[in-house]
């Protein structure tokens, strides 16, 4: 009687024939169930959100604050609807925003720009923000 090799385990005998059936079957079950679960998951996107001029909002859940490793301001993420946006802080919003806790809904209107007394500075870009109490 003639003994069959599988790959390297061996001699194939029939409780070995077993053993890799079952890891065949279980890593393929595995990469079937990974192909799914990963179809199910939605890739989230941010997109920067930029005050231009007076009147501009944004509404939302504040999900995030980060320090900005490149600048010395926050990094706001804000959930609208089923997007994330984000927003630069400014001296006057990093303000405004310090005491609102992560999950809290709210509301960020941009009032307009106010005179830098610095020279050479940039105008000094107003804020209101308002939270609803659910």
């Amino acid at each position: 009687m003639q003994q069959k090799q599988l790959y390297n385990f061996g001699v194939y005998s029939p409780l070995k024939r077993i053993i890799v059936n079952k890891l065949i079957k279980t890593n393929l079950g595995g990469i079937f169930k990974m192909a799914k679960e990963k179809s199910e998951w939605k890739k989230i996107e941010a997109e920067i959100f930029k005050f231009e001029k007076t009147g501009d909002n944004i509404e939302g859940i504040l999900l995030d604050v980060e320090d900005s490793s490149n600048y010395d301001t926050k990094v706001y993420k804000i959930k609208v609807v089923e997007k994330t946006k984000v927003i630069f802080g400014t001296s006057v919003l990093d303000s405004l925003l310090k005491n609102v806790s992560l999950g809290t809904n709210l509301k960020i209107l941009f009032t307009g720009t106010k005179e830098n007394t610095k020279q050479g500075q940039n105008d000094i870009k107003m804020f209101e923000v308002f939270v609803k109490n659910i």
